[in-house]
């Protein structure tokens, strides 16, 4: 009987020990709008909205209050280190030509493969 319990407890010991080294998958997230340090330096004041969404593409969202901002926003969760990175563009018309833009977050880490 004693030899089994010790059987038994040497046994779950080397279970439990062996399902703490375990990872769980945790998959990437990505939304938004891909933008790279490139593209935003392709911007310019005076552009208009079409030559924009050329270089850009489609906005992720077009203020309703504010026809004439744009906002790009990209957002990338990588799940095997956990890392995030953050961009944000918000793109401001006037007379239907680029009068500002302001960026937000990291433009400078890569994206990561297959996410643009």
């Amino acid at each position: 009987m004693r030899k089994l319990l010790t059987s038994i407890t040497l046994f779950a010991t080397l279970f439990l020990n062996g399902c703490s080294s375990l990872h769980v998958y945790r998959m990437n997230i990505q939304q938004g709008n891909a933008l790279t340090e490139k593209e935003v330096q392709r911007l310019q004041t005076g552009m208009s909205k079409q030559q924009v969404r050329y270089i850009l593409g489609d906005p992720v969202l077009e203020a309703p209050f504010h026809a004439d901002q744009w906002h790009y926003v990209y957002y990338h969760y990588q799940g095997t280190d956990g890392k995030t990175v953050k961009r944000q563009l918000t793109v401001v018309f006037q007379n239907g030509k680029v009068s500002s833009f302001t960026t937000a977050g990291d433009f400078k880490t890569p994206l990561q493969a297959g996410s643009s």
